[in-house]
């Protein structure tokens, strides 16, 4: 039988699969792809069908007095009234709709509706939000609208009987539920990556106040080691990992901050060395996403064939051709090949 909210007879009797690309939140998405993976329509639209069609006793007094006694004789009241008097189903029965979709709501309220000051900034890393020094950026896992239960499907520990408390972490087979194979090992990528980053800006905050002691710090100053301390703490406690993109460009915004504030604290200081993830817009690309998806050796350009791993093989970084702010799109045209390129005279 059908679960809650959903149809009897499945969505694809009447719908079919669908074909189309579907746009939502900014991102491209193909449900032929999940489909052949085997994700099902419920697990992102749920309550596509409202109302149960139950009989509520107050019906029965519309028409009759004193005949709620055999509201539960299910056989006689369809016999009499369908068969014997043609009466509407809806004359007795709730009203059953059917087409206005609901998807998945992210971040459930079950988990909040007890654990309300757990978890505030794992969730704020997750939607993209709270970080004071770069616009907001939802992850890519949280615009496809899913759950923290989408990742954490592993209990670890069963908690309080009587609270029905219980505590999940995430595992890296989820990830290939809803993703081909190979994803899964992103996941991995994405704690390793956050480690690092976390321990480079720290030993970059480190230096940075160091250079800092003894100088005169005028207030704008201090607020930017306060902001980037706070980028870091951020970073650190939201789990990075829940947003990637979001915490890659917190902490290069917290490190530009410091950077302005050394500059005019002393205007012949050396930047302090720093790692390439820190440092490099572009950086990022490889090591968080495309090492784990496939990587086209040629790609085509105004409609010439380029070797696309031949300039990756030769350290061009992402950022050189690909726009570092807007996912997928390109940075580059014909012209700014020549830059590297010259015509042939």
């Amino acid at each position: 039988g059908a679960g809650p909210g959903q149809a009897v007879t499945g969505c694809e009797t009447c719908h079919g699969k669908p074909k189309k690309l579907v746009e939502h939140a900014g991102f491209s998405f193909s449900h032929e792809s999940y489909l052949k993976i085997g994700v099902s329509c419920s697990q992102c639209h749920v309550q596509v069908v409202t109302g149960d069609a139950g009989v509520a006793k107050e019906r029965c007094a519309a028409c009759h007095i004193g005949r709620e006694d055999r509201i539960k004789d299910v056989q006689f009241l369809h016999d009499n009234h369908i068969s014997r008097h043609k009466v509407d189903c809806q004359e007795c029965h709730g009203p059953i709709r059917h087409g206005k979709v609901q998807l998945v709501e992210p971040l459930e309220v079950r988990c909040e509706s007890c654990h309300i000051r757990q978890h505030s900034l794992r969730k704020l890393m997750y939607i993209g939000t709270g970080g004071r020094l770069i616009p907001d950026l939802p992850s890519r896992m949280f615009a496809a609208q899913v759950s923290c239960t989408g990742c954490h499907i592993r209990v670890t520990e069963k908690g309080a009987v009587l609270s029905h408390e219980a505590r999940t972490t995430a595992q890296r087979e989820a990830c290939v539920t809803c993703h081909s194979p190979g994803y899964d090992k992103m996941y991995d990528d994405w704690k390793a990556v956050m480690a690092k980053l976390l321990q480079a800006y720290a030993g970059f905050l480190a230096e940075a106040e160091k250079q800092a002691v003894g100088k005169p710090a005028p207030r704008q100053h201090a607020t930017a080691l306060k902001d980037a301390r706070e980028a870091y703490l951020f970073v650190k406690d939201g789990r990075g990992e829940h947003n990637v993109e979001y915490a890659v460009k917190l902490v290069q915004a917290g490190a530009a901050r410091v950077d302005a504030m050394l500059r005019a604290l002393d205007p012949k200081a050396k930047p302090i060395p720093r790692d390439d993830l820190i440092g490099q817009k572009d950086a990022s690309c490889f090591p968080l996403c495309h090492q784990r998806l496939p990587f086209k050796a040629h790609v085509t350009l105004d409609g010439k064939k380029l070797p696309h791993q031949l300039h990756a093989d030769s350290g061009v970084g992402c950022g050189t051709c690909h726009s570092v702010s807007k996912h997928k799109a390109l940075a580059v045209d014909r012209r700014a090949c020549q830059a590297c390129h010259p015509p042939a005279s």
